[in-house]
């Protein structure tokens, strides 16, 4: 899939493709962006387009480099991270080895870094080293949905690339060509993530958020049930936000039109009966602000009862 054929981006597709066409090449790109809206999949194209000899400004897709690429076989094209696991220093030296020797194929050598916000502290001391003193035809590719939480001395170095949720009528257009059901509902509860709204688990998932926090705030349900994992909390605080949201923009405007939860407009109308807006407002704030804090590892149990503290006194 060339670069030319990825879905929405459009104007971050055109940067990087002039930057292939002019042959101005960075050293570092730092693709950011929240996930699910392509940006690792743009890495990996903008690393083939930057090895292919076949096409100007893009990859071919067929040629023994773009397969070579694709399967993870190319001698002059490393991934590492990715894998929901710190990025540690003997990653970074791997980067060092194969980017201080010679290409394979006499053109440039690519390393793209999934989860660059992953690298531990060792790791990422190492990595601006690396960045401080960068070996002849090499390029580096950063992906991260939370470069915030890269060092200010790597974020500096690099060229960034941002990448945005996609539009509402774009979702849609693709869901419904691949017969995708509850087209309209996906590509609202997805918010604007293309991955996230081809996840056939995407609105079961929301269900299950829903019975679980009711079953929270009538303390039927823990920590340990809600929050199994990372993953768990992560999708667990997208939904929060997003009820909560609703709730706000319901209590304000009376208008379901405007809902993420658009199915949901009773349950909706029926919890906003008893609360305030700026109650709401400052429940959102705390939920937005405790997401990050939740990065550097707080005690899962004690925060679960802090939120479900703030819930109740907020939906009684």
């Amino acid at each position: 899939m060339p670069l030319n054929s990825l879905i929405g981006q459009d104007d971050t597709i055109g940067l990087l493709r002039g930057i292939l066409k002019t042959g101005v090449i960075a050293h570092c790109y730092l693709f950011s962006g929240e996930d699910g809206v392509g940006k690792t999949l743009a890495a990996h194209e903008f690393a083939k387009a930057l090895i292919c000899r076949e096409t100007e400004a893009d990859s071919c897709g067929v040629c023994s480099a773009c397969r070579r690429i694709d399967s993870g076989t190319h001698p002059d094209v490393q991934v590492i991270g990715g894998d929901d696991r710190q990025i540690k220093i003997d990653q970074v030296r791997l980067i060092e080895t194969c980017l201080s020797r010679k290409s394979f194929e006499g053109g440039l050598k690519v390393v793209v870094v999934k989860d660059a916000d992953t690298m531990n502290p060792a790791a990422a001391n190492a990595f601006l080293k690396t960045l401080e003193e960068p070996p002849d035809s090499s390029i580096l590719i950063l992906v991260s949905s939370r470069s915030d939480l890269l060092p200010e001395t790597i974020r500096s170095r690099t060229q960034k690339i941002l990448f945005y949720p996609l539009p509402k009528t774009e979702i849609e257009k693709v869901l419904s060509a691949q017969s995708v059901p509850d087209a309209e509902l996906r590509a609202v509860l997805s918010g604007g993530r293309l991955s996230k709204a081809l996840d056939p688990n995407l609105c079961r998932d929301r269900d299950e958020f829903l019975k679980g926090f009711d079953m929270a705030l009538r303390g039927t349900a823990d920590a340990d049930q809600l929050w199994k994992d990372r993953q768990d909390i992560d999708e667990w605080f997208d939904h929060a936000i997003a009820w909560i949201r609703d709730l706000m923009v319901y209590k304000s405007s009376k208008n379901p039109s405007l809902l993420v939860n658009a199915d949901q407009e009773a349950r909706v109308k029926n919890a906003v009966k008893d609360t305030t807006l700026k109650a709401l407002s400052k429940l959102l704030s705390e939920l937005f602000r405790l997401r990050q804090l939740l990065r550097f590892n707080l005690n899962k149990h004690l925060t679960f009862q802090h939120i479900l503290m703030q819930l109740k006194s907020v939906l009684r």
